[in-house]
């Protein structure tokens, strides 16, 4: 790398959290104490190969208000022993990012959401995953009913992706150049083409 990791993009279908709680009748913040006790008690509970981050969605307003917040409770978690990483939601520019970074106490940040920054400034300041909106996933799901409902009616399902379009956005010939060069396996099935 040139000065910093790449920043590593990740789709995920859903998020989990520890320090929001409530449902449709509203949401709070858990208490700081509470969240780092949470931390503390997985950590110690951990398994080998789990990576534990820190997450809060307290920037998720944006404002300087909440940006203190955020640096408070990054503070608070990374001074637990154990934790691999942070976790902070929102928009983020390069001058709230280096705040967060310098809370983290160097630990790998991870972020969700749509940025309006680049990789290399994200990486610059401590980005190491950078999640995906839900979008994608959503869409996916949109898709997945048209085609249900297409099939019970007897009708035609809407346009698929095509086959070299899928194998190029899930890698397939990053997987067989990896099973030749580590698994020594020289003729890879091709799988998709």
């Amino acid at each position: 790398y040139d000065s910093h990791p790449p920043v590593l993009p990740v789709v995920v279908p859903r998020s989990t959290g520890g320090n929001i709680q409530g449902s449709a009748g509203g949401f709070e913040f858990t208490s700081l104490e509470e969240h780092v006790g949470k931390l503390r008690s997985a950590i110690a509970a951990r398994r080998e190969g789990i990576l534990i981050f820190a997450r809060t969605s307290s920037f998720t307003p944006g404002t300087d208000a909440a940006l203190a917040d955020v640096c408070e409770r990054l503070r608070a978690y990374s001074a637990v022993p154990g934790l691999d990483g942070v976790h902070v939601l929102g928009k983020f520019q390069p001058e709230s990012l280096a705040k967060i970074q310098e809370a983290s106490g160097g630990l790998p940040i991870m972020i969700s959401g749509a940025q309006g920054i680049s990789d290399e400034d994200l990486a610059k300041h401590g980005v190491r995953l950078a999640l995906s909106p839900h979008t994608p996933f959503l869409a996916s799901q949109q898709a997945a009913l048209e085609a249900f409902k297409a099939s019970a009616a007897g009708g035609s399902a809407p346009p698929v992706i095509q086959s070299e379009d899928l194998a190029s956005f899930l890698g397939v010939k990053q997987y067989q150049d990896a099973q030749k060069e580590y698994l020594k396996i020289e003729k890879p099935a091709t799988g998709m083409k």
